[in-house]
């Protein structure tokens, strides 16, 4: 579906003469948010669009410039340079002084205006040197510098920085689907991309073939089914652990490549022709459990690593542990060729969020973000309402002693041979 955002109105070059320079350049900073969300580029159409929108006056004012050619940072330049010497300092401060407190504005919006008023007054910093000394604002500290103890997951970092580079792929391993052949293929049109998003088409799909991820040229996949690990299965199994680390499998299906057998299942249409995947990718059906399945099987054997899906933890119940458990996967990730995203790594934690729950010595709670969520939700107002609550109280349902009685009233109003009525008791056992 095509972007669609709300036309400009033409620049008001009349009203508050004293202001044109900070009008123009708040209407300046507008139209290059529309420019940007309706995703037009190239200097000719810029410009054009700029002195189009701005109005007749200000194309008039345009053509009295010496500017040429079809820059359009030269021409909001020139037409800037133009403005901003209108704008009347005296008249800003004078603004800025009369702005009171509107009945019905909040103190935040009032103070957000007061903020936007001051930026056009041109004023300084008044908190000088003296006088954040004698507020107590300044406090000179002599220190002597020593150096930064490393800690082993900082070293593995720095030796392995193969380990962060590109997407890798799974040595030795192929991903071969299962095919239904009784299911009749689909196959959709063409969708023709439009023009201005062709360029971002091509760059993604080449990223996309420089990576290995596709080549030149679904509901018949069969699902298949592997034991998937379950929260509980890692609650048991980081049980006594103190130091925790969690690495991000970089794009994580388009590490397991696909078995040519099996590539022509996901060959999609482009404007510059037929791709296909060469690697896995989202939308298999089976993807969710192969992908899991391989992860498991490439990393079995190691003490205190674990993954679901694309998250792999390392545990241990102290630091040394932890060390010696994260080297070997390390040591592992780069004999199978798998690689990792710095960005979301987070190592020695005593305290480690994962999958909705806080792991720390002290054992396994709910994540606070997701109690909150719970106790705002608005009250149900239908079945399906009732319903959507109970599965995310569901979530902390192992630290509510008794859960099932407390919850019992409200999964009664989910039945169909029981009446909707939500009235003050009901209401009670939802803010149990």
């Amino acid at each position: 579906m095509a972007a669609h955002a709300s036309p400009l109105p033409p620049f008001d070059l009349e009203s508050e003469p004293g202001s044109v320079g900070p009008r123009w350049t708040k209407w300046l900073q507008r139209f290059e948010n529309y420019t940007t969300a309706m995703n037009i580029t190239g200097d000719a159409r810029l410009k054009a669009l700029l002195l189009h929108v701005a109005g007749e006056k200000v194309h008039d004012i345009y053509d009295t410039l010496s500017a040429e050619g079809d820059k359009y940072a030269d021409t909001k330049q020139k037409l800037s340079a133009y403005f901003t010497p209108k704008k009347n300092v005296q008249y800003q401060v004078y603004l800025f002084r009369k702005a009171v407190q509107e009945p019905g504005e909040n103190l935040d919006t009032y103070h957000t205006r007061l903020r936007i008023l001051a930026k056009n007054c041109d004023g300084f910093n008044i908190l000088s040197y003296e006088t954040s000394k004698d507020l107590g604002l300044i406090h000179i500290v002599t220190a002597v510098s020593g150096q930064k103890h490393r800690s082993v997951a900082d070293d593995l970092v720095e030796s392995h920085p193969e380990l962060f580079k590109g997407i890798g792929k799974l040595k030795d391993f192929q991903v071969k689907l299962h095919i239904n052949t009784d299911i009749k293929p689909t196959c959709q049109p063409h969708r023709r991309v439009p023009f201005h998003l062709r360029q971002k088409v091509e760059d993604e799909l080449r990223k996309l073939q420089a990576d290995d991820i596709i080549e030149e040229a679904n509901t018949a996949i069969e699902r298949e089914r592997h034991i998937t690990p379950t929260i509980d299965d890692v609650i048991h199994e980081l049980n006594g652990s103190t130091v925790f680390s969690k690495l991000d499998l970089r794009a994580g299906y388009h590490q397991l490549e696909l078995h040519p057998d099996s590539r022509y299942i996901t060959t999609f249409t482009t404007h510059l022709g037929l791709r296909r995947y060469k690697r896995l990718s989202f939308g298999i059906s089976s993807a969710v459990e192969v992908f899991q399945n391989a992860i498991h099987q490439t990393l079995h054997g190691l003490k205190g690593v674990k993954n679901l899906s694309d998250d792999i933890i390392v545990y241990g119940t102290n630091q040394t542990e932890h060390d010696n458990n994260l080297r070997a996967l390390f040591k592992r990730l780069k004999e199978t060729g798998l690689t990792l995203n710095r960005e979301k790594c987070e190592f020695n934690k005593t305290k480690l969020e994962f999958f909705g729950f806080i792991f720390s010595a002290g054992g396994v709670s709910a994540d606070p973000k997701k109690v909150a969520a719970i106790q705002q939700a608005p009250n149900p107002k239908t079945p399906a309402d009732i319903k959507s609550l109970l599965g995310m109280a569901n979530y902390c349902s192992r630290f509510i002693k008794d859960f099932s009685s407390i919850s019992e009233p409200l999964r009664k109003l989910t039945r169909q041979d029981t009446p909707w009525l939500w009235d003050l008791n009901s209401r009670r056992h939802c803010r149990h």
